[in-house]
């Protein structure tokens, strides 16, 4: 024999399904280092002097096999212009093994230290997209809103 349940019952256990389905997603959709998937972002880690560039921004200006780095003292911000050719000072993109692709320029990160006196601190630092350029490849980075990434310890073993 079968219980027909009340209407309400069976909305209450589908919202409470919907909102648990809700939390499982955003939590999958967070990275590692703190940001959403889909969301524009590179890493600067001045520890060992490297700009990550993560895959989705790089997607976004068009999957380029060359990329400028510059610096925009106007708006304080770091711009990343994506090219398919091979021009003066342009970085040819290399992925690692496990996918990261990374610039190591220990210039780029003493000059931005020194003209904008922010990512002063010893460390990794997120920054989130701030324009993406309609008419180029294009995509600037403020670093006024730099995040300093906590880094976890490692484990001491007793």
């Amino acid at each position: 024999m079968s219980e027909i349940g009340n209407g309400r019952e069976d909305e209450t256990i589908r919202a409470d399904a919907a909102e648990q389905e809700t939390r499982q997603t955003q939590d999958s959709q967070q990275t590692s280092c703190g940001r959403s998937k889909g969301e524009l972002t590179i890493r600067i880690d001045t520890r060992y002097n490297r700009i990550h560039l993560h895959r989705q921004t790089l997607k976004a200006i068009g999957d380029p096999e060359f990329v400028h780095l510059g610096y925009l003292a106007r708006t304080k911000s770091l711009m990343v212009l994506g090219t398919w050719v091979n021009e003066q000072k342009a970085i040819r993109l290399r992925f690692a093994v496990s996918g990261a692709c990374y610039v190591h320029s220990k210039k780029m990160i003493e000059g931005i230290r020194s003209v904008s006196g922010v990512l002063m601190e010893q460390g990794s630092y997120l920054l989130h997209a701030g324009d993406l350029a309609d008419k180029v490849p294009a995509v600037s980075f403020p670093l006024e809103k730099a995040e300093l990434l906590l880094e976890e310890e490692p484990e001491k073993q007793a």
